[in-house]
């Protein structure tokens, strides 16, 4: 039980400081198929409460999600579950330590306000002081041998044998379930609603956290190199838990030497990349990282994802392509990266297959090989990277221009599963502009094309 009230003090190597943000985001975008319970946050010492590793995991997000609404609310979510799992989890001496410490805190927290230190023109200080008069209050209340013994071991969640008396604009969602009493402007919170009342208030404090820091810190941010790194390792692995759908667990494999017949389920995309991998026997960087990235996802191991490009790179490239490495000067090279992929190399953090949304808002430049037909792709070009059996039916290629040009390039993209697949779906029809395709990325079209539902044949 922490509130970070103040950010860590300590000079840490880069190394460690990106592990421990790598892994305190991991443990946040795994914790929902952790559902038993199994996972025990002292087996990291990132997630250790109070260390100062946890603290510069909590912060590092923290910088990191503020100019990103949609992940603020999931670090926020997933901050305060961990908040309210880590009470639960501690005995009635840790909580009073805690508090103890946490009393400190703020203590020095209200010293740096009066000096204006942490102030910016974004924090409203009238509901700030609030929040830190109802801290103050609970954490007294808690450090109290007999209100905290009540509070982990005979509290039920009808007692009212101990309260708290706050400002009542600190917990208006009790207010307005009628779940504490309202007088002199005041709240008196009693103990069985305490757990809610920690959570409101971290929440509560996160939000002020972001709006203190200032936008000189966060222009020395955007400017240092090391920070960017990071968050862009951030990034990649927030937008891969965000957009894909659930991934198989490794009970099917995909070996090297079936790619050409699993071609069949490969959406237009990615079965490009493979007809142009055939002619040339070379990709670009950035799209050999993209089909690497689907065939591991798809289920091709690290030896067959060496052995499958190993066969192609072997080859002499065509006069067409637009990369002239070989497997036998740069084996090292394709190795490593290989590897990296897969989380055995650099930040050994395991890559996933990017997002439709991803690849179809890419620019594209003139040496670019891949992108979304349905979206970078030229009318003659978009036809021949369409299904054979889509080819023919002209009411169908109308109906994904359609939804093509009236951008929704997913929309397009699903109708051509349909088509080219019948088992995939079998309720046919024109689909409606606004109805959702069943996957989101390349890797959810394979599966979804091959089972016939992404949802229900797949689990993380």
């Amino acid at each position: 039980m922490i509130f970070y009230l103040l950010p860590p003090s300590v000079a840490v190597d880069i190394r460690k400081f990106n592990r421990c943000c790598i892994s305190r985001l991991k443990f946040f975008c795994s914790a929902d198929s952790n559902v038993d319970g199994s996972y025990e946050l002292n087996e990291n010492e990132s997630l250790l409460p109070g260390t100062e590793l946890d603290k510069i995991g909590h912060f590092v997000l923290r910088c990191f999600c503020l100019d990103r609404p949609q992940v603020t609310d999931f670090i926020l979510r997933k901050e305060s579950e961990l908040f309210l799992r880590r009470i639960s989890e501690s005995r009635e001496l840790e909580i009073r330590k805690f508090c103890d410490k946490s009393l400190k805190d703020l203590r020095k927290t209200e010293s740096f306000r009066e000096t204006n230190v942490l102030t910016s023109r974004r924090e409203n200080p009238y509901f700030c002081s609030m929040v830190l008069s109802a801290m103050n209050e609970i954490l007294c209340a808690l450090r109290r041998k007999q209100s905290c013994e009540h509070f982990k071991n005979t509290c039920d969640e009808k007692c009212e044998q101990y309260f708290v008396e706050i400002p009542f604009q600190v917990v208006t969602s009790m207010v307005k379930a009628r779940e504490v009493r309202i007088s002199g402007g005041n709240a008196y919170v009693p103990c069985c609603k305490w757990s809610e009342l920690l959570r409101e208030l971290f929440v509560h404090h996160y939000n002020v956290g972001l709006s203190m820091i200032s936008y000189s810190v966060m222009r020395s941010i955007r400017s240092d190199v090391r920070w960017q790194s990071t968050f862009r390792t951030l990034r990649d692995m927030y937008e891969c838990q965000l957009y894909r759908p659930p991934m198989p667990i490794r009970r099917s494999r995909v070996l090297h030497q079936q790619i050409d017949e699993q071609k069949a389920h490969f959406p237009p995309c990615m079965s490009h990349l493979l007809n142009v991998l055939r002619k040339n026997h070379r990709l670009t960087h950035i799209w050999r990282y993209y089909f690497s990235l689907f065939l591991k996802d798809i289920g091709l191991t690290l030896e067959d994802s060496i052995a499958f490009w190993k066969k192609e790179y072997s080859q002499s490239c065509s006069a067409e392509a637009s990369c002239t490495h070989s497997w036998q000067q740069n084996e090292r090279k394709y190795r490593y990266s290989i590897r990296h992929l897969y989380g055995l190399e650099g930040a050994k953090v395991e890559r996933s297959c990017k997002s439709c949304q991803h690849i179809q808002t890419m620019q594209m430049g003139m040496r670019d090989e891949g992108g979304c037909p349905f979206v970078h792709f030229d009318d003659s070009n978009l036809l021949s990277s369409l299904h054979d059996s889509v080819k023919q039916d002209r009411s169908v290629v109308d109906e994904i221009n359609e939804l093509r040009n009236s951008g929704f390039p997913s929309g397009a993209c699903s109708l051509h599963m349909r088509f080219s697949s019948p088992s995939a779906c079998q309720d046919g029809g024109k689909r409606k502009l606004n109805e959702k395709p069943p996957f989101e990325s390349p890797v959810g079209y394979y599966f979804c094309k091959k089972g016939g539902n992404a949802d229900k044949s797949l689990e993380w």
